[in-house]
C-alpha cells in the first residue's frame, strides 16, 4: 500500500501499488494529484555458494546457519588474510598516505587501503559537485536546462514578464525528451493539481513545446 498526502488540504491518503504515478483525485478538496511510485521491497542479502561454504569448512572458519554471502566473504578474507602484509601491499600503503604497524596482516592493510581509496573518492567527487554549481551558477538559464535534461532530469524552465498595462506573458521550455504526459505530472506536482490561475495556459504552452 501506498501512503502519501494531499499536496493541498494535506489529508492522508493510500493507494494499491499499481496505481504509483497514475492521477487520483482528492476525496476531500477534490484536487488532482499524482500517487507517488510505490516503494521498492529490500532487497534479501544472498546466501553464501556451495564452493563458499566447502572453502570455509577446510579453513576450519566458524559461521552462523544464516551466514550471508558477504558476511561468509569477509570471514574468508580475515582467515585467509593473517599472513604479513606484502612488500606491494605496504608500498602502495605509503603512496596513500596509510600509517601502519610493522606487524600488520594481508587482511588488516587491505581495508586499510580501501578505506583510504573511499575517502579520496569523496573528496573528488565533492570537487566535482563544486565545479558543476560554479558553473551552473555563471550559466544562462536555457545552458541550465540543457545540462539538466543531458543527465536525465526532468525540467521546466518557466518566465514570466508583466507590461506596463498589467498583462502577463509568459515563456516556457523543457528539458529534451519530455512527453506530454512527463509534462503534465510534473506540473500537477508543481501546482498542486492545478489550482493555480495561470496553471492551464502555463501547461498549454508546455505541452505545445514538447509536440515540436
Amino acid at each position: 500500500m501506498i501512503e502519501f498526502r494531499c499536496a493541498q488540504c494535506r489529508v492522508k491518503l493510500n493507494a494499491q501499488p499499481e496505481h504509483g504515478r497514475k492521477t487520483k483525485t482528492c476525496p476531500k478538496c477534490r484536487a488532482a494529484l499524482v500517487v507517488p511510485p510505490a516503494p521498492k521491497p529490500p532487497r534479501k542479502a544472498a546466501g553464501p555458494s556451495q564452493n563458499q561454504l566447502r572453502f570455509a569448512d577446510t579453513l576450519g572458519v566458524v559461521y552462523p546457519a544464516d551466514v550471508t554471502k558477504e558476511q561468509l566473504s569477509d570471514l574468508i578474507s580475515r582467515e585467509t588474510g593473517k599472513a604479513p602484509a606484502t612488500d606491494r601491499q605496504r608500498a602502495f600503503a605509503i603512496d596513500l598516505g596509510i600509517e601502519f604497524d610493522g606487524g600488520v596482516t594481508k587482511y588488516e592493510i587491505g581495508k586499510l587501503i580501501d578505506a583510504a581509496i573511499d575517502r579520496q573518492e569523496t573528496e573528488e567527487n565533492k570537487l566535482r559537485e563544486l565545479r558543476v554549481r560554479k558553473l551552473l551558477w555563471e550559466a544562462e538559464p536555457n545552458e541550465i536546462l540543457e545540462e539538466l535534461g543531458w543527465r536525465g532530469f526532468r525540467a521546466v524552465l518557466i518566465c514570466a514578464e508583466e507590461s506596463d498595462d498589467g498583462q502577463t506573458s509568459l515563456g516556457l521550455s523543457t528539458s529534451q525528451g519530455m512527453s506530454i504526459r512527463d509534462i503534465e505530472e510534473t506540473f500537477l506536482m508543481l501546482f498542486q493539481g492545478g489550482q493555480f490561475p495561470l496553471f492551464k495556459q502555463m501547461l498549454d504552452l508546455a505541452q505545445k513545446q514538447a509536440r515540436r
